[in-house]
């Protein structure tokens, strides 16, 4: 067996950029111990002449790299930490594989020199090959290289300390993620070491960078337990996916908050769904690489995540399959939604569908719905609107109630003469059978007009007078006027909130989709009932007038308006549940008061009805309205009368 000396000579003829006599000489107090060790241990295994040799150019190697670029110090601080790994010191460790794993430190030492100003990233180096086994350091290195590359082609540099402070906020992220990849046991050392892998969690650690502050913990916490799971390229794909997320200008609309959570949401969903026993990514992979915009793609996970959540007996391929399927046809119906941007349409699609999904009622039935839904020719959110609520209502218990009480309204709306192909209009007859009886549902749809039962809560139905019909007994008379047109289903949100008003009115409900309607139906009620105490209209609006349908109720409707002035009490109180209905000084709220003589409650900006109080006489005291893309965000309430304005 050669002598270390004996070694020592061979080596030194081996390394031509290292001057003989200088490869120890220089650096042997720092270099003897770590050096010795190896030995050691290869003496223990009877290793060959060569095997040793092997490790001393590995080793010399090593020193060359550092004296070129100035890094002996960390280089010998990076061997000292391979020998103090836990696996080297075992007595089953095979000390042959020492060559490959010093050989691996050299592209640690040459990325140094790019974070020479930061103590920062020795800590985080030493701390990954410490966490790592030995025999990742190839894919450690390998994946230092390519986010060293990413970031000096992004034109990171370390000219200032501001920079470099920067950029180690950046790199700490995508330090934790590749050390917590190559120490997870469930992940394949050779996907650890894979360009495209290592590219993908660089990318996707730079895109939580850019998040707003609120949601980078939550992000970077989400995203670290997916690399916990069993995570590979094509889930790392779904995340790059979910981060890539730049559309935003198209919540930036009038004001409007960016929906900056989603990202989150849908990290959060990934997370649960790798672990969710037999669920394969593989499953969604044309969807991974399809035509799926990034405002879309965080929904598609969302959607997956609610089934996982409340049917988890429906995560299998045959419907992840049903519900990328059911997007394919949808999104391209979005993209002509003539009310909004393209992108935000689609994204709501998808909001509304895992509203649906998340129901607890719901069932295998509501899928053959949906897929009539994607069957129509004209695509309206308020579509899946009204399968949400009419799930949500609980007058179906299970799939096949859910199919029986379908057919009732498809047959009902064909003696109507309405149209038994829209699955909206099949849901709402259903509802009205099943909340007031075939009869009722009837009457009120002939006579006062009303096609959108699912908007009403059973009480309110229940109690509402048939224009036509016998005369009601006296008291405060309540007249609801809600507009046929309702492109996002927003008032199907509002029957629960309608509720406080029964018990407290005479009630009449009725819809019209022109002003004619509107008139006629005012002036009906008056001479059935006698004047109208209280007006509540529905429809989606601006300053200038509320949308009934093919017509709008407007600011140039002040004569029409006020013809029906004798149809009213003294002062009547007057609801609008109508977007930014008080936004300006001669917005239609102050239009109606001076007609009226009424007071009129309206919201100051786009919102939806939050909820109607009543003072101890029924009157209506207040009316509060929320945001409508934020509903925690309250909407100011303006009070005008023909008095004060």
């Amino acid at each position: 067996m050669a002598s270390k000396e004996v070694m020592e000579k061979k080596l030194n003829g081996t390394i031509p950029t290292i001057k003989p006599e200088s490869l120890f000489a220089t650096i042997a107090p720092s270099i003897r111990p770590i050096t010795d060790e190896m030995l050691k241990r290869f003496e223990k295994q009877r290793s060959t002449d060569a095997e040793k040799i092997g490790l001393y150019q590995a080793i010399g190697k090593v020193l060359s790299i550092a004296k070129t670029t100035g890094e002996i110090t960390f280089a010998l601080q990076l061997l000292d930490t391979v020998m103090q790994a836990p696996e080297f010191r075992s007595n089953q460790f095979d000390p042959r594989k020492l060559p490959a794993w010093v050989s691996a430190i050299p592209k640690l030492v040459e990325n140094r020199t790019f974070y020479r100003d930061s103590k920062h990233f020795d800590d985080v180096i030493m701390e990954i090959v410490k966490k790592a086994k030995p025999d990742k350091l190839e894919a450690i290195a390998a994946g230092f290289s390519q986010i060293t590359k990413l970031y000096r082609g992004n034109g990171v540099t370390s000219e200032t300390t501001a920079e470099m402070k920067a950029k180690m906020k950046l790199l700490e992220l995508a330090f934790e993620s590749l050390s917590m990849v190559w120490s997870n046991p469930a992940v394949d050392p050779k996907i650890a070491g894979d360009r495209e892998f290592i590219l993908l969690l660089a990318s996707s650690t730079n895109a939580i960078e850019t998040l707003p502050s609120s949601e980078y913990a939550k992000a970077r916490k989400a995203y670290l337990e997916i690399l916990q799971g069993p995570v590979n390229s094509l889930i790392l794909r779904m995340v790059e996916r979910v981060l890539v997320y730049t559309e935003w200008d198209v919540f930036d609309v009038d004001g409007h908050v960016p929906d900056w959570d989603k990202p989150t949401t849908a990290l959060k969903s990934i997370a649960k769904l790798i672990k969710v026993p037999g669920f394969r990514a593989e499953w969604m992979e044309t969807t991974i690489n399809g035509n799926f915009s990034n405002n879309e793609w965080p929904d598609i996970i969302c959607l997956l995540d609610s089934i996982a959540d409340h049917h988890p007996d429906l995560l299998v391929k045959e419907w992840v399959k049903w519900v990328i399927e059911f997007s394919v046809k949808m999104v391209p119906k979005a993209n002509n939604f003539p009310k909004l941007d393209r992108a935000f349409a689609r994204a709501i699609l998808f909001d509304d569908l895992g509203n649906i999904l998340d129901e607890k009622n719901f069932n295998r039935s509501a899928f053959q719905v949906l897929d009539k839904v994607a069957a129509e020719p004209t695509y309206f959110l308020a579509g899946l609107q009204s399968i949400w609520s009419f799930i949500k209502s609980g007058v179906t218990k299970n799939a096949e109630d859910f199919a029986a009480r379908y057919k009732e309204g498809e047959s009902l709306a064909k003696e109507l003469g309405l149209d038994a192909k829209a699955s909206e209009i099949c849901l709402n007859l259903a509802y009205g059978i099943a909340t007031i009886g075939r009869e009722k549902t009837i009457s009120l749809n002939k006579n006062n007009g009303i096609i959108k039962f699912i908007r009403y809560p059973k009480e309110l139905l229940e109690q509402t007078e048939v224009l036509g019909g016998a005369r009601a007994d006296k008291g405060k008379l309540l007249f609801m006027a809600s507009g046929t047109a309702d492109w996002n289903g927003s008032f199907y949100e509002d029957a629960d909130k309608l509720k406080v008003l029964a018990d407290n009115y005479i009630i009449v409900l009725t819809e019209m989709s022109s002003k004619n309607e509107f008139y006629d139906k005012v002036r009906r009620t008056a001479e059935q009932y006698g004047k109208i105490n209280t007006v509540i209209i529905n429809g989606h609006g601006n300053s200038y007038g509320v949308e009934l349908g093919s017509e709008a109720l407007s600011v140039n409707n002040k004569d029409e308006l006020a013809d029906l002035r004798n149809a009213f009490i003294y002062e009547p109180q007057v609801v609008l549940i109508s977007c930014s209905t008080g936004k300006r000084a001669d917005s239609i709220d102050t239009v109606i008061a001076d007609a009226w003589g009424a007071e009129v409650f309206a919201p100051v900006d786009d919102a939806a009805l939050k909820n109607i109080t009543l003072d101890e006489e029924g009157i209506i005291k207040n009316v509060k309205y929320v945001g409508m893309w934020d509903a925690e965000e309250e909407v100011g309430t303006i009070r005008v009368n023909a008095k004060n304005r």
